[in-house]
């Protein structure tokens, strides 16, 4: 007997899920990366039930040892989520298992709304496909602290596809509360109360009660996000927009058509050198489907761009592009290409579809096993975007591992000119006498400076510690003196080295104190400076200080 049409549809529904699963499953063994252990595992409101109160009067870092001044993000039921991961301990795998869930509820309303919105079951499952296999879905589906992304793309499609159904009196109500989770996951559903007219108009359904319901339900969560005190993102101002405007759409252009290996690291601060113009393509393609697609498709392509205008602020802000932007985005550009192909003959519609889900399905299953671990992570995007960010946060997570010297490569790298990444600065010199190089502190430390590098303490002061250790003592006091706050402790250790070579043993009388325990460890460390300098005779002073005696000091 032959096949029903149900079953086929069926059977491809199930094809579609397990693709998706199959593709993302490595995820369930990845560690945490990136920021996760800042907002998750350093997060102490995660820990009782208190926090599931304070996610709603404050912002998203405000338990983190990032806390914002003032807070900029509200995300409640992002946190909410956190929480109920903590539950379960430290260990990642549920907590990804977690996010591949809300994932795939997206995928699965997405067929929901397909077919609501006119698509035929096969071209529904199709567009659910191309959302649940694009490579850009990878950063916020393999990064747990960008979860709040599906999250919210869940609450918009909800919306959707409620407005889309048949409706009761119970149905705004509904509409509502998914507004109300999209809106309290992230920013980028503030707009949905317009991104959502277009749609509904090109279905020919009512919109105006679910339009009013949905602008209820932002609308509060704005307002509890008022309340919180969470406000505009800092570097916002009208000139870093205008000047984010033209890179961020290059970027989104390039992303949604030419997606590739898909890992952090593109910024504006260090554009890439040259690239292909992919750009350009996409241009071409979303030319093509808002012409050919009926008003369908360019209802889709309006919601597509109307889910990015809410991250534009965060691009000005902190300059980096980040693919969890682009999630709403890829969706509404994934249900234009699908009303575009309904009009295209049955062979070919199936022809392109196919190839570009297989060639999608291909760039996410390269890219999802570069979020296993940090070290894959920043090493594929140190080879992807070799600018100073990557190479600095690539140094970082060696340093936390224990390869110093891989770390100290790539901290050099970051310190290059002609525009330095800060937090490399701070590391570049220091880690040099973290791995017993003092010496070499004063070398890439003044490379740095040369640079760009501010001359912060964090910087300045392992740098003259490197002078001094090298014999450079003037070098090490033109250093260390203008420093004003030392947190470091190395400006200061490099000070009482030469106020012992100039005879003012008061200086360490006053760091010493009356205990004599601590008069033994300056001494030791101040002995070892002085040796490795080559004034052997101040370190000989510096025993006989220790003995209460000091001699004279040395030249």
């Amino acid at each position: 007997m032959a096949e029903s049409s149900t079953q086929r549809v069926d059977r491809l529904g199930l094809l579609t899920i397990c693709c998706i699963a199959l593709v993302f499953s490595p995820l369930l063994t990845a560690d945490y990366v990136w920021d996760d252990a800042a907002l998750i595992l350093e997060n102490p409101s995660l820990t009782g039930s208190g926090g599931l109160v304070r996610a709603w009067t404050d912002g998203l870092w405000a338990s983190t040892p990032r806390e914002q001044d003032p807070a900029l993000y509200y995300r409640p039921w992002m946190l909410w989520s956190l929480w109920v991961d903590a539950r379960t301990g430290p260990h990642p795998g549920f907590a990804h298992a977690h996010s591949l869930a809300w994932h795939l509820v997206c995928v699965l309303l997405a067929r929901v709304v397909a077919r609501r919105s006119g698509l035929s079951s096969a071209g529904a499952w199709a567009v659910a496909a191309g959302i649940g296999l694009h490579p850009v879905v990878v950063e916020s589906t393999a990064w747990v602290s960008a979860r709040n992304d599906p999250m919210a793309l869940v609450g918009a499609l909800g919306v959707l596809a409620l407005s889309l159904g048949a409706h009761s009196k119970r149905t705004p109500a509904y509409i509502g509360a998914m507004a109300l989770l999209a809106a309290g996951s992230k920013e980028s559903a503030y707009l949905l109360p317009l991104a959502m007219v277009p749609v509904l108009w090109a279905a020919k359904r009512p919109w105006v009660r679910p339009a009013a319901a949905t602008t209820v339900a932002v609308a509060a969560i704005i307002g509890a996000r008022l309340l919180a005190g969470v406000g505009w993102p800092t570097g916002a101002d009208l000139d870093h927009l205008v000047a984010s405007a033209g890179p961020m759409l290059r970027h989104t252009l390039t992303a949604v058509v030419a997606p590739g290996l898909r890992v952090p690291g593109e910024h504006l601060a260090w554009p890439a050198a040259s690239s292909t113009p992919w750009w350009l393509a996409g241009v071409g393609l979303l030319g093509a489907v808002a012409w050919k697609g009926g008003r369908s498709a360019r209802a889709w392509l309006v919601f597509a761009a109307l889910g990015t205008v809410p991250a534009w602020p965060a691009v000005a802000h902190v300059g980096q592009f980040g693919d969890r932007y682009l999630l709403w985005t890829v969706a509404g550009v994934v249900f234009a290409i699908g009303h575009t192909l309904q009009g295209v003959p049955h062979r070919a519609r199936f022809v392109m579809a196919a190839l570009g889900l297989a060639w999608w399905a291909r760039s996410a299953g390269v890219s999802v096993p570069a979020w296993l671990d940090d070290s894959r992570l920043w090493t594929a995007a140190v080879e992807e975007h070799p600018n100073p960010h990557t190479a600095g946060s690539l140094a970082k997570v060696l340093e936390l591992s224990g390869d110093l010297d891989g770390a100290a490569h790539w901290y050099a790298e970051a310190t290059t000119g002609p525009r330095p990444l800060e937090h490399a600065c701070w590391n570049v010199a220091a880690l040099e006498v973290k791995r017993g190089q003092p010496a070499a502190a004063a070398r890439v430390g003044e490379r740095a400076l040369q640079s760009g590098c501010a001359p912060d303490a964090e910087l300045v002061c392992p740098t003259a510690l490197g002078h001094a250790w090298s014999g450079a003592w003037s070098f090490a006091a033109s250093r260390s003196g203008p420093v004003a706050s030392d947190p470091t402790g190395l400006c200061n250790l490099v000070g009482l080295v030469l106020a012992a070579r100039s005879g003012d043993w008061s200086a360490l009388d006053r760091a010493a104190g009356a205990d004599p325990t601590q008069r033994g460890r300056l001494a030791d460390q101040l002995g070892r400076v002085l040796l490795a300098g080559g004034d052997v005779d101040t370190a000989q002073a510096v025993e006989a200080w220790v003995r209460g005696g000091a001699g004279p000091a040395g030249g």
